[in-house]
């Protein structure tokens, strides 16, 4: 019997995350005191499943090695036949990472807690995650689940995105650019995913980018699912100026800038050929607007605190 379970040389401090495939907490390098997250993939009794727990762990580890970006989760080390040791004393073998620790939560907890931010705000955060992205893009690796549970905060508030378990090459087996497996989170999935064909991956990283954008500044989604069964989506679709005029309701007069809706249509164009690349992103207009200095962001943090 032990105080804290162990993870090889990590101590155990507490849980933070639970996936379908892994579990996240917090833990201790007995030997430096350094603090950390550790993700544990969950072992299971299927064989079959083991070896694919296994082998979304590589994809992880391999495409978080390629990209150093600060606003890319940084990889500390990785094991795949690690040792973990209850505080009764069971022990069992696991695989798992290592990455830096973000004491600050994640933006769903964080929009839940302080509300929409204002335009300012929403670029500065826009900034590093259009940022990130187009670091994994340039190492020609998609991330494929972006969404606000997967966006994190570090010591100083800026933006980390982790979680690649479902990252992949912009390149399929064939050598084309054109992607097949369909995956993601419902509500940030673009509509190609919904329709069951082949897709570019820089595009569906963009259209949940947008989805992101939208909620920095409304709290809410903008629709369900990009499916034109979903009411919302195809009022975006249809009728653009109807849809603004619905979340417009209940706000200041001209809340929603006509950059800032032309920025959000480029980004969730239905149209993956039409959609906004990278490039037109930071291009654009609002994209280059005021945008907040590290000290402005963390006042909002401080006065929520």
């Amino acid at each position: 019997m032990t105080n804290k379970s162990t993870l090889d040389d990590y101590t155990i401090l507490e849980k933070i995350g639970s996936g379908l495939t892994a579990k996240v907490k917090v833990v201790r390098d007995s030997e430096s005191g350094e603090v950390y997250a550790a993700k544990i993939y969950r072992s299971k009794s299927c064989e079959a499943s083991s070896r694919n727990i296994i082998r979304t762990a590589d994809n992880e580890i391999a495409n978080l090695q390629q990209i150093s970006h600060p606003n890319v989760i940084k990889l500390i080390c990785s094991n795949k036949s690690g040792e973990y040791v209850k505080k009764s004393g069971e022990r069992y073998s696991c695989a798992y990472i290592v990455m830096e620790f973000c004491p600050n939560g994640n933006f769903y907890e964080t929009i839940r807690n302080i509300g929409r931010f204002n335009e300012n705000i929403s670029r500065f955060y826009f900034h590093q995650l259009i940022n990130a992205i187009d670091a994994a893009h340039q190492r020609h690796i998609v991330h494929r689940d972006l969404k606000l549970e997967n966006l994190l905060l570090d010591g100083d508030y800026n933006l980390k995105v982790t979680d690649f378990g479902f990252s992949a090459s912009v390149f399929d087996k064939d050598g084309s650019r054109m992607l097949r497996t369909h995956l993601g989170t419902e509500g940030y999935m673009a509509p190609e995913l919904y329709m069951n064909i082949n897709y570019y991956g820089e595009s569906v990283d963009v259209f949940a980018a947008g989805v992101i954008l939208f909620i920095f500044r409304s709290v809410n989604p903008p629709f369900s699912r990009a499916n034109m069964s979903d009411r919302i989506y195809e009022i975006l679709v249809k009728n653009p100026k109807k849809f603004w005029g619905l979340y417009s309701r209940n706000k200041p007069q001209n809340y929603y800038s006509e950059e800032f809706k032309s920025l959000i249509m480029g980004m969730l164009h239905p149209n993956p050929e039409r959609r906004f690349t990278i490039y037109d992103i930071k291009n654009h207009p609002w994209y280059n607007g005021p945008i907040a200095s590290l000290e402005e962001v963390q006042s909002i943090f401080r006065r929520n605190a």
